[in-house]
């Protein structure tokens, strides 16, 4: 009897760590983020499509975002998509206004509004290297949006299946 009874101890001394780890292992599997999501905010931002780059401001407010172009050929023109419609203006005047369905997928202002109103939903978050990274849907691909970790601010947001990206400066 004493010799089940060390053997019973022996296996309880290997099994019960073992299930103690499992245990941990588990519940660190399903990690869930909350990171700060900015609805308003305006930062500057480099713009690039291929061989084409530009510097401008992307602007959102009351659920639209804006995108300025403050460099190159597209300087001073300001597209505005809010969901409904798409509105484009050069310094300051309004030139044409086109409903969504006909506002083309690759527009800058049509892909960060649905980069940044699918965030709020968006369950496909990580970490890595101390960054918030987002992956969703567009239109014209998946997006990647990195947001820093320690001040929430946005980083960058890349669509490689079109070559776009927006670096946030």
């Amino acid at each position: 009897k004493r010799q089940n009874l060390n053997n019973w101890t022996d296996f309880l001394k290997r099994i019960i760590p073992l299930a103690f780890a499992l245990v941990l292992l588990a519940g660190c599997a399903q990690k869930h983020y909350t990171p700060a999501v900015s609805t308003d905010f305006n930062i500057s931002a480099v713009y690039s499509a291929g061989d084409f780059s530009c510097s401008c401001t992307v602007k959102m407010k009351n659920n639209a975002v804006t995108v300025t172009a403050l460099s190159g050929k597209a300087k001073g023109t300001a597209i505005t998509y809010d969901g409904k419609n798409t509105s484009f203006s050069l310094n300051g005047t309004m030139q044409k206004v086109i409903s969504a369905a006909e506002t083309p997928p690759k527009n800058p202002a049509k892909l960060l509004y649905t980069v940044f109103s699918s965030l709020k939903d968006c369950e496909n978050i990580k970490v890595v290297d101390n960054k918030y990274n987002y992956v969703g849907q567009t239109e014209v691909g998946s997006f990647l949006l990195v947001q820093r970790v320690e001040d929430n601010k946005y980083e960058s947001v890349y669509i490689a299946d079109s070559d776009i990206k927006f670096e946030f400066v």
